[in-house]
């Protein structure tokens, strides 16, 4: 889903925002990591419950052969 990914981005670019500052000699916050680490459980909880579409991942592996 749209607002999963748009999600992703944000605590990616945090994420990264805190790997910059650190390499300046800031300390950032450690809760600047929390939504990347929220949002892969909520992805990993989205791919359990709604699971992958089976027959893309066929016409995938046809094209493969």
């Amino acid at each position: 889903p749209h607002w999963l990914s748009g999600w992703g981005f944000l605590g990616a670019a945090l994420m990264l925002g805190s790997f910059l500052a650190q390499l300046f000699g800031f300390e950032p916050p450690d809760f600047l990591f929390f939504p990347i680490a929220v949002q892969e459980m909520v992805f990993a909880v989205w791919l359990i419950a709604q699971g992958f579409d089976q027959p893309a991942l066929a016409s995938l592996s046809a094209q493969q052969n």
